[in-house]
Formats: C-alpha cells, structure tokens, sequence
C-alpha cells in the first residue's frame, strides 16, 4: 500500500468524564497519538441528566461518606465538574509531557434546548503551535479520530449525542486499549473521500494494510460507493481490501465487529456507529 500524495494531520479526540475509567480512557488516547505521532485533544463531557435534575427546586444530594443531605443546584455541579475537569487537565498535561505528546483540552458544554454537546475553552498550547480553538472546525488538513474503547462504548451513554455533534468531518474509532498495535485498519465507509484519506494515512504511519468496508442498504447504492472508492484508489496510487456490508441488520454489523479484535476500526458516520450498538 502507498501512502498518499498528502498525508492529513491527524488529532486523535478522547471523550473524558468525571470517573475512574478517565484515567484509561486517556492512556488509550495517549497510546494511540504516540503510534501516530499525533496530538491528543481530551473532551471533558458533563451529564446532561444530572445538570437537569439539579435545575429543579426538589432536588437534593446524599453523601456516601457522611450521609448528610443537602440541596443541589446547577451552579454547585456546574463548579464540581470545573474541579473534576481540572483534575484532568492536570494529568493529562502530565501524561502528555512524559510521552513528549501535543495535547489540547476542552470541556463539552451541554445546551439545555437541544440537548446536544459543543466544546467551549481552550486547552494547553501544544510545544510547535498555538492551541486550537475548540469552537471552530478543524484547520485545513487536519482529522480528528474521536478515539473510544469499544467494551466501555455501551456504558458511555453521554457520548452518543457527541457522535452526532462531532462525526461531520470527524472519524470515530474503536480500539480495545489492552490490545496489542492494531494489526490493522478497517475503515466502514460510504465513500466519502474526506474520510478515506485520513484512513488511508492512517494505515500507512501504522505500517499496517488498510481495509474498506462499504455499507449502505440497498445492492446498488454500496456497488456504487464501492467503484467510487476504488477509482480514488487508483488515482490515490494506493490500494486497499473491499468488502460490502447490508446496514439493515444491527446484529450482522456487531458480529462483523467482533471478528475486529486487533484491528483499529474507523466509522465515517455516527449512524453505522449507533446501530451497531443498537443505540
């Protein structure tokens, strides 16, 4: 396989949240932008349920220390997860000075008329360029990889509306963290070339064969993404392994996922994501 003419800035985004599993979740991002030699931007996502629940007047708050009851508001939780998200910051700036990694960080803010994730803030500036801001698309050339381990995706209820926030010109990946490198990569796509090239580019920095699955509901629709996708190919001067997949069936695309166990599995989509989880 060839690497392509050009090869896409790839920044590899981890969803964090105010639990122990945050500390591996960033390690598994951490992991992966070191294969890459990518920067590692942390998402912090609040819970937009508890921020609900602390708006309304009734709501009170029990210690599991000390079984004291008190009253809770927006402000109060609001000011909880700034100190939890600056626990972050902290050791993800440690984790990334130790393995000499870009990093950025933002918090995820939800709104309450939509109830969709956007990030606000800026993070750390990263040692050879000034930090993003997270309020605008990514600069020209550059991929975000929204990195989750898939075992823990099922649990992470709060990252389904960041799929839909953030997946327009964002891959999502899943890589089970106590797996060894990624043998290789298995790109789910209906075409879209802003999303075969990062993939492409990908493969070619693991040293690894790239595989293009292509989905779509109807025969016709995936025949043609797939001629399209081997045209880009060819002028790509590259090469990949095709296979096609029916969407329809949720359970077909979970059994097709778990027959990717070493792989790092990238989606162009949100929706083939959700489905297969049954989301």
């Amino acid at each position: 396989m060839r690497a392509p003419t050009s090869h896409p800035y790839v920044r590899i985004v981890t969803p964090v949240q105010a639990d122990e599993a945050t500390w591996q979740v960033l390690e598994l991002g951490a992991a992966m932008a070191k294969e890459l030699r990518a920067e590692l931007r942390a998402l912090f996502l609040t819970d937009a349920q508890a921020l609900a629940a602390a708006a309304l007047p009734v709501t009170r708050t029990i210690s599991y220390q000390t079984g004291i009851i008190r009253s809770l508001d927006v402000r109060m939780l609001e000011a909880a997860y700034r100190v939890r998200a600056q626990r972050v910051r902290e050791r993800l700036a440690e984790l990334c000075r130790t393995e000499a990694l870009r990093w950025s960080f933002a918090m995820a803010e939800h709104f309450e008329a939509t109830g969709i994730l956007a990030p606000s803030g800026t993070g750390e500036p990263p040692r050879d360029r000034l930090a993003d801001n997270p309020n605008e698309p990514p600069s020209q050339g550059i991929s975000d990889l929204l990195l989750l381990d898939p075992r823990s995706f099922t649990v992470q209820h709060q990252v389904l509306p960041l799929l839909h926030q953030l997946t327009r010109d964002t891959l999502v990946g899943l890589w089970d963290r106590h797996a060894p490198k990624p043998d290789r990569v298995v790109l789910f796509s209906k075409g879209e070339p802003n999303a075969l090239l990062p993939a492409l580019a990908i493969a070619q920095s693991l040293g690894v064969e790239l595989e293009i699955w292509v989905y779509g509901a109807e025969v016709d629709e995936r025949a043609a993404r797939s001629a399209a996708i081997v045209q880009w190919l060819t002028d790509q001067h590259s090469r990949a392994m095709l296979h096609e997949v029916e969407t329809g069936d949720s359970n077909a695309c979970r059994h097709l996922l778990r027959g990717q166990a070493n792989a790092l599995v990238l989606f162009d989509s949100p929706e083939i994501v959700t489905a297969a989880f049954g989301q």
